[in-house]
């Protein structure tokens, strides 16, 4: 586990991936793989396709075995009614300003797990860090869906990983 979300050239590499958010009527924002146009063309939730080490081939011959990490900034309002919601499968973790606050270990098929920043004793008005992590280790499908009323920070990428640090 511990070399799941950091690069080592023996084990894994790194690619940074853009994700975005569409805006919604109710003023939420989603991504869902079951809609977005170059996941439907995949079958799923498979953004390393053919890409870093490749597929592992056999049968199907998918690339499964993926993390993906987010860390972004908001701001609370405690009158926004504000909510982070994410279904799919396999592992997520995400926490708020250091507290876990959605943990869907282990390999699963699609489930839901909504947070509602309210209970989180946060502040009004303050920034908050959010850190999301997810790993794909199952080889039958990739569900992957966000769904926000949050105001989440474009994130600049780093230009080199580790490997070349």
């Amino acid at each position: 586990f511990s070399t799941w979300f950091e690069d080592n050239l023996e084990l894994n590499v790194s690619a940074p991936l853009a994700l975005t958010l569409n805006r919604q009527a109710d003023g939420s924002y989603t991504f869902d793989s079951n809609t977005d146009p170059q996941c439907v063309a995949l079958g799923g939730f498979f953004p390393i396709e053919g890409q870093l080490f490749g597929n592992p081939g056999g049968s199907p011959d998918r690339n499964f075995h993926f993390t993906f990490e987010l860390m972004t900034k908001f701001t609370y309002h405690a009158n926004g009614a504000q909510t982070f919601t994410f279904r799919g499968d396999d592992d997520v973790w995400v926490f708020i300003n250091g507290q876990m606050v959605i943990d869907l270990g282990g390999v699963h098929g699609a489930i839901e797990q909504v947070v509602e920043l309210n209970r989180l004793g946060l502040t009004d008005g303050e920034d908050y860090e959010l850190a999301f992590f997810f790993a794909e280790r199952h080889r039958t499908q990739s569900n992957f869906k966000i769904t926000t009323n949050l105001q989440l920070e474009t994130v600049q990428l780093p230009t080199v990983t580790h490997a070349y640090d």
